[in-house]
């Protein structure tokens, strides 16, 4: 009886061990990512000039802004378009714009 406990505890521990490993690979892949190279010269070059990194979103929610101000005479489905984003996200950049300007 103790050999049949003894291997379901040696059982639990091999897959223990295994979900660690699976972890610390992970980890040691993003590090290696992290360092690379090409990655640091990047980091360095954006931490001296800081340049204004605009995304499709924030595209959106300036014109989105301007929408609200009426300062645009467009819908959401031609500004998701315009800015390559999917309607539902621009309905949804909309309404947390419009709670947060309230």
């Amino acid at each position: 009886m103790s050999d049949i406990t003894q291997y379901f505890a040696m059982e639990d521990r091999i897959k223990q061990l295994e979900s660690d490993n699976k972890l610390l690979r992970k980890k040691l892949k993003s590090e290696q990512s992290l360092s690379s190279k090409h990655k640091v010269k990047w980091r360095k070059l954006y931490e001296e000039h800081n340049p204004p990194i605009v995304t499709r979103s924030d595209k959106a929610m300036i014109l989105i802004a301007q929408k609200n101000n009426g300062e645009l005479k467009m819908t959401l489905r031609q500004i998701a378009s315009k800015c390559f984003i999917t309607y539902q996200h621009a309905r949804s950049l909309s309404v947390t714009q419009r709670k947060n300007n309230v």
